[in-house]
């Protein structure tokens, strides 16, 4: 596949090899060829084994997970705020799908890093990545693109501070859509245009966490 903007170069898929998860020194060589100002690495399309284990790796460190996740909102929130709700179809449901299919397998990533603890250490990672998510400096490292796109982060992030602790995991995953709904409404672009999107954004969020889980289980 040819190498753009946002992604790294991945070899064509071939056997999985069993073996150990790369180191979570990987997350430098990440963040070089893939710098956050330039896009975003988001899981989107065919989970590539080396992209999804390199991130799992580093996901280890609640910082790393939420640096990566942060960054997947403000490419969402940026591209959401420039769309206008006169958008066409194929344009109202592109960005916004992939973002939610993106988010859909970093849920898959904090999904395994939370099966493969103990409680204890579990519910110390959730708090970390929750906490820092809701903080006033999330997407903070990149200027909006518009000022719809930081209301969209900010709508966001600001539903964080209000959902029970039990609640979080399932509120997580439903960020793709949450951002979409949040532009439609601001947008004015009609709960019939809307409402179709919002459909494909949770359904295609599911999918790409349900391959991602499993590329996970099977590694």
């Amino acid at each position: 596949m040819r190498a753009g903007p946002g992604r790294i170069p991945c070899r064509s898929p071939g056997p999985r090899t069993p073996g150990p998860r790369p180191r979570a020194e990987s997350y430098e060589r990440l963040r070089c060829e893939f710098p956050p100002r330039t896009g975003c690495a988001h899981l989107s399309s065919t989970p590539k084994d080396e992209l999804v284990d390199v991130l799992r790796a580093v996901s280890e460190e609640p910082a790393a997970y939420t640096a990566l996740r942060d960054a997947q909102t403000r490419w969402g929130a940026a591209q959401l705020g420039s769309l206008t709700s006169e958008a066409r179809k194929n344009d109202l449901e592109g960005a916004p799908v992939t973002n939610a299919s993106a988010l859909g397998g970093y849920d898959a990533i904090a999904a395994d890093v939370v099966r493969s603890k103990e409680a204890s250490d579990a519910s110390r990672w959730m708090d970390a990545v929750y906490t820092a998510l809701r903080s006033p400096g999330a997407s903070a490292s990149m200027a909006p693109r518009s000022a719809l796109s930081d209301r969209n982060a900010k709508s966001w992030r600001a539903s964080l501070a209000s959902v029970p602790a039990e609640e979080r995991t399932d509120h997580l995953r439903e960020q793709g859509t949450f951002m979409f709904t949040a532009w439609a409404e601001v947008a004015e672009a009609g709960r019939d245009r809307a409402e179709p999107v919002e459909v494909r954004c949770r359904r295609t969020g599911q999918e790409r966490y349900g391959a991602i889980a499993q590329n996970l289980r099977m590694s």
